[in-house]
């Protein structure tokens, strides 16, 4: 069967109901040179900033302000992502064992995108069809979660990820990523300044300019390279 990942955004911080972005309208209209009594443009500014967002994350693998999703699986990763992989041996009682470390890590979930703030909530159906909670609290022994840029979820050292139902989308993982919770924290300046361009591209060149050049990864780079994980 088929490997594939769905993800879709379920919640994202606001402020008396409005999204919270890094580069504000006022910012956004301030940099383009557009007076604040001048609001024909407002929806349209808005717009783009969203866009810019999208692009600007979508360059460097993450999340700039702290929002929830679903990420559905069609099954727990085995080894390398090869569902006829062997992964574990067994000892002379029939019981599983890992033969290696490398074994152990190659088996965990990676999140496409960081930082990772939590795992929320993770569902599976078992070979049965019945919807199943796996244990996340660090007393219940069943995984290991890594947060931070490289945000991960592993098994106990030993264990293994439950065996799920082999039909699509039989695994639910809810889970937070975001680097900030108000948008406007100093370590985000590369992000506005990044989006203040992108913005400005989108809006003084109608219809063109909206995927991310050389020029704008540039501005990205310190927070592409960990700088700010």
């Amino acid at each position: 069967m088929s490997y594939t990942i769905r993800i879709r955004e379920i919640s994202r911080t606001t402020v008396d109901g409005a999204t919270v972005e890094p580069l504000t309208l006022a910012d956004a209209k301030n940099y383009l040179k557009v007076p604040s009594i001048i609001t024909a443009d407002d929806a349209l500014i808005q717009d783009l900033i969203y866009d810019a967002r999208i692009t600007c994350e979508a360059a460097v693998s993450m999340t700039f302000v702290q929002a929830t999703y679903e990420m559905v699986l069609d099954y727990f990763p085995p080894v390398n992502g090869n569902a006829s992989a062997v992964l574990y041996a067994y000892n002379k009682y029939g019981v599983p064992f890992y033969q290696g470390a490398a074994d152990w890590a190659a088996l965990g979930i990676r999140f496409p995108f960081g930082p990772l703030v939590s795992v929320d909530s993770c569902t599976y159906l078992d070979m049965n069809g019945v919807t199943q909670t796996l244990d996340l609290t660090p007393d219940g022994g069943k995984v290991v979660i890594v947060t931070g840029r490289k945000g991960q979820m592993t098994p106990q050292l030993g264990k293994i990820f439950p065996i799920t139902k082999p039909i699509p989308g039989a695994v639910t993982i809810q889970f937070t990523a975001g680097s900030s919770t108000t948008g406007q924290e100093p370590l985000l300046a590369p992000v506005r300044k990044a989006m203040r361009y992108q913005v400005a591209k989108s809006y003084l060149n109608r219809g063109e300019g909206y995927e991310a050049d050389d020029i704008l990864i540039n501005i990205l780079s310190p927070i592409a390279i960990g700088r700010y994980a």
